[in-house]
């Protein structure tokens, strides 16, 4: 499992932003709290774009000064009018897991994004993705990897004298 950053967002030349980064241009699509949690931490390095259904979570997104579209993720008509064709990376941060399967299958089939990052959070499910050349992300996996690190970093800790 990869520890680089995943981006996600939409080209600003297509209806986002204005100051894309050297064609780093990013998609988040779903997510709530960690779509735009991602999104504002991609928004450093990248022209970051969320939509979403939530309309909670693209209003606290925009707020923080992203781009942001009240839209549903799977709304290929509403993602097209954005540009999200012209983005370097995708990522697909909706706590269901089916709505990340057809999103990420619309991003890829579609609207032809190469690099795009789904979140998974039933690690059993991870082989579901694997024919749809996607970048699936186990969050539980993760956690636990962290989780186990810090754990490690206070082990070590007791044990010294």
């Amino acid at each position: 499992m990869s520890r680089e950053r995943p981006t996600a967002g939409i080209a600003s030349a297509v209806g986002f932003g204005g100051n894309a980064r050297g064609g780093n241009r990013a998609l988040v699509a779903g997510g709530g709290h960690i779509g735009r949690t991602v999104a504002s931490h991609l928004s450093d390095d990248y022209d970051v774009a969320f939509v979403s259904r939530n309309r909670r979570a693209v209003e606290r997104t925009e707020r923080d000064g992203i781009d942001s579209r009240h839209v549903e993720e799977m709304d290929a008509a509403a993602l097209g009018e954005i540009g999200v064709e012209n983005v370097s990376v995708a990522i697909v941060a909706s706590p269901d897991e089916a709505v990340n399967f057809l999103v990420a299958q619309l991003l890829r089939t579609r609207f032809g994004v190469e690099n795009v990052v789904l979140r998974v959070d039933d690690c059993e499910k991870m082989d579901s993705f694997d024919d749809l050349d996607v970048e699936a992300v186990c969050i539980p996996d993760l956690l636990v990897e962290e989780l186990a690190a810090r754990l490690e970093s206070f082990a070590d800790d007791v044990a010294e004298p």
